[in-house]
């Protein structure tokens, strides 16, 4: 579960270090995404148990760094995601109920909020849901061993996620060509 917390908090990560690094696609780039391979939203309701997360987020992209605190809650029927600097400010928001996506952007870079949810999903939803979703007659191939699962679209690699002790977890974005390091400070099931 912390695998949606850290896809969440991967993305935002990424998203700080465009201010670093120009590199990292605008939201023109994000649609071209969309239709050749993009990440999908799942239903909150093929999720994980119920339960929150809070967790540090370390974003290495292009020999930077930067990290994040995010706090995510997941039921039955939301997901709700907080991105909060080490100080404490609140950064971003995003609300999801399986239907409407809402967000609140308080940094000045854009928020891809679809991508950044459909990688914590990857990382945490049971993998009968994201092969319904994700299907092989479309492009995607998903692979699943051994505490690691990968997401390729049409032989390319998308992402990688490493599943480590305590609910840590390492995201590799091979599109985006960053790491994201994500450590479980608490995991309270609801």
């Amino acid at each position: 579960m912390s695998s949606i917390v850290t896809c969440v908090i991967c993305f935002l990560l990424i998203l700080s270090s465009c201010s670093l690094n120009n590199t990292l696609g605008h939201s023109q780039d994000t649609s071209k995404v969309i239709s050749q391979g993009t990440l999908l939203l799942v239903p909150p309701q093929e999720g994980p148990n119920q339960a929150i997360f809070k967790q540090t987020l370390k974003l290495i992209a292009d020999d930077h760094e930067r990290e994040l605190i995010a706090v995510l809650k997941l039921t039955s029927s939301h997901i709700r995601l907080r991105a909060l600097l080490p100080t404490g400010q609140l950064l971003y928001s995003l609300d999801y109920d399986g239907s409407a996506l809402t967000q609140k952007n308080l940094s000045p870079m854009p928020l891809p909020a679809e991508q950044i949810l459909s990688m914590i999903q990857f990382a945490l939803w049971p993998l009968d849901s994201l092969k319904h979703h994700y299907r092989g007659e479309q492009g995607w191939q998903i692979k699943h061993a051994h505490e690691m699962r990968t997401l390729a679209y049409l032989g390319e690699k998308k992402l990688t996620v490493h599943y480590l002790p305590n609910r840590d977890m390492l995201l590799e974005n091979h599109a985006s060509q960053y790491k994201v390091n994500i450590e479980t400070l608490e995991y309270r099931p609801l």
